[in-house]
């Protein structure tokens, strides 16, 4: 196995390091002069920052690649889907097990909050469910 180097440790001495660095960059401030603090904190937010435009586009492009494949791949049949939902009974059982669903939910929360002695009736619970599955 291959020895770390001493640059690379974490440890006491890199704190050292950077609290040396943060009082000399407190002197150099109340001299006016530009601190080399800031200027590795603005590199760091830019690399942060890459990072997340990274992440974001990944994922996007990730859901298009998989919505793409389930409507080419003949997953879903459209016609099936078109006729049940043109049946407002179907509409209306599918919104009544919805709701049900969230009713269920809500109330296991508000078991557990009381539990934990918070105050927050059934309804509040319901609203926050709903909430929480249109964000869902």
């Amino acid at each position: 196995m291959k020895a770390r180097s001493p640059s690379r440790r974490k440890g006491p001495r890199t704190r050292r390091c950077r609290e040396g660095l943060r009082k000399i960059c407190e002197r150099q401030e109340k001299a006016g002069a530009l601190s080399p603090l800031v200027v590795l904190e603005q590199s760091d937010m830019a690399k942060s920052g890459k990072n997340e435009v990274i992440k974001f586009t990944a994922k996007l492009l990730l859901g298009a690649v998989l919505v793409y494949y389930v409507l080419h791949s003949k997953m879903v049949d459209f016609d099936t889907l078109k006729t049940l939902l043109s049946n407002p009974i179907n509409l209306l059982i599918s919104f009544l097990f919805l709701g049900f669903s969230v009713l269920c939910c809500a109330t296991r929360w508000h078991t557990l909050a009381k539990a934990q002695k918070l105050s927050l009736s059934l309804k509040d619970m319901f609203e926050l469910s709903m909430i929480g599955n249109f964000f869902n």
